[in-house]
This record gives C-alpha cells, sequence and structure tokens, in this order.
C-alpha cells in the first residue's frame, strides 16, 4: 500500500529538490481496483493485475482485453502539458516483438486527437515513441532509439524506468530517465477536442496490451524542465530505497 509513512518521506526529501511550476491535473496511483473505481475509472479485460511497481503497487495489462479507462474531461490542459509514469519491465524489450511489434503504455483520445506513449518496433524503432493521430491521419512520429548512451532495445526483464511525454507550442518532448531523449516541432494540442479516456497499460481498444507494469501515472498543466522531471524521480527512488525493492532501476540507480 501507498503508506502515509511514504507521504512523510516525500515531504521531508521534496524541500531539498526544485519546487514545481507546473501543477498537477490528474493523478492515478494504479494502486487497486477499488481506488481506480474511486477516480472515476473501470478496470476492463479479465487477466490485468495490480502488482508491485514503484511507490506501492502498479497495473499490468498481459493481454488483449485488459486495459484501464479514465475520463479525460477536466483532467487535462487542452493547450499544452506533460503526461509522466513509471514502468517496470515484466519482460524485457527484446521480447516486445514476439507480441505484435508493439506495447501500448498510455493513450489519450480527446475527440479526433490521440496521443500515444508506446514501445514501437514499426515506424521509426525499435525504441520508445511519442505519436499522436489527429483525424486518422498518423504525423511525424518522435521515436527515441538511444539515450545518454544506452539503447532501448536493452532494457532488461524487472527494471524501472521514467517515461514522460510533453506536447503544445513548443513542440513534442520525449524524456526518458530523466534525460531529454527527444525532441521536435511538432505543436499538437487537444484543442477543438472532446473529452473521451485515458487508456492505461494498452490502447483504448485494448488490442495492444504493455504487459509492463505501468504506476504513478500523472497529468500536468504544463511542460516540465529537466529538474522537474528528475525530482519526481528521485522522489521515487527515495520511497524505492526505505521499501527495499529489488528491481532494477535501470540507469537511475547509477546517479
Amino acid at each position: 500500500m501507498k503508506k502515509s509513512m511514504v507521504l512523510t518521506i516525500l515531504l521531508v526529501f521534496s524541500l531539498a529538490l526544485p519546487t514545481m511550476a507546473a501543477k498537477i491535473l490528474f493523478h492515478a496511483p494504479l494502486e487497486d481496483e477499488a481506488s481506480v473505481k474511486k477516480q472515476g475509472g473501470e478496470v476492463l479485460g479479465g487477466t490485468g493485475y495490480f502488482a508491485e511497481g514503484v511507490v506501492g503497487n502498479g497495473y499490468c495489462a498481459p493481454n488483449v482485453g485488459d486495459v484501464i479507462l479514465f475520463p479525460v474531461e477536466g483532467r487535462i490542459n487542452p493547450e499544452h502539458g506533460t503526461c509522466e509514469f513509471f514502468v517496470k519491465t515484466v519482460i524485457p524489450y527484446s521480447e516486445v516483438p514476439k507480441r505484435g511489434n508493439e506495447i501500448f503504455l498510455m493513450t489519450c483520445a480527446f475527440g479526433d486527437n490521440r496521443f500515444f506513449v508506446q514501445s514501437h518496433y514499426a515506424s521509426g524503432g525499435p525504441g520508445i515513441s511519442w505519436r499522436v493521430n489527429s483525424a486518422n491521419n498518423w504525423l511525424p512520429d518522435l521515436t527515441v532509439n538511444e539515450y545518454d548512451g544506452k539503447a532501448v532495445t536493452d532494457w532488461g526483464k524487472d527494471e524501472i524506468h521514467h517515461i514522460a511525454g510533453m506536447f503544445g507550442e513548443k513542440g513534442f518532448r520525449l524524456y526518458l530517465d530523466g534525460i531529454l531523449a527527444g525532441e521536435n516541432d511538432l505543436k499538437s494540442s487537444f484543442i477543438g477536442g472532446l473529452p473521451a479516456t485515458w487508456a492505461i497499460s494498452n490502447e483504448e481498444g485494448a488490442t495492444l496490451p504493455s504487459e509492463w507494469i505501468v504506476d504513478e501515472f500523472k497529468v500536468w498543466d504544463d511542460y516540465l524542465s529537466t529538474d522537474e522531471v528528475n525530482k519526481i524521480i528521485k522522489e521515487a527512488q527515495s520511497v524505492e530505497q526505505n521499501n527495499k525493492l529489488s528491481t532494477t532501476w535501470g540507469r537511475l540507480k547509477a546517479q
């Protein structure tokens, strides 16, 4: 469980870290089905499960049909923002192609626009992609294959990684493990769209399950700076160290 002890640790630890200028519009801890329902979400499919993630539990969708859906309305700034979360790699990246070439970690459907964060072996892959489909047209992908000297394909089993995708007037930005791994000038937003759903650990139709545990999903009302992204990571690391999780932190433990 995400105990009050954890909150105390984060409060004390955050005093030494940068103040966050952006504000959280939505935070889904993904602790269990009851917490999802309390936030107006629903858990679909019969084989998805909640298991140890980064801060308490996260959610894994191992099969087609498994997905968590949350309403979007009031939980996004349509002009710009950040979607960020942690993943625990239940399977290594090298096994992703054996499961349909791509897995979806987060999607947001908003009117005719759909934003995706996914592990992608097709266009621009293999890597982690921050993509948008507008009125059934795919806009240029932002796909990262390597960052900070590390290939995404080297992500192994039971590693923890942090992913943050940003959109708006400054273009798309994709952070992996606190590193600005890729950016472009695609100034896409959700303006003019009608609210629909956030989909966690799959896409809205639930046909491309992630098979990775997604944890601590947050939506912010603006771009985050590099310092702010790393503050989020370091806060989670302080919890991990206290709970003595055995999971490998990817490149993060070396910092």
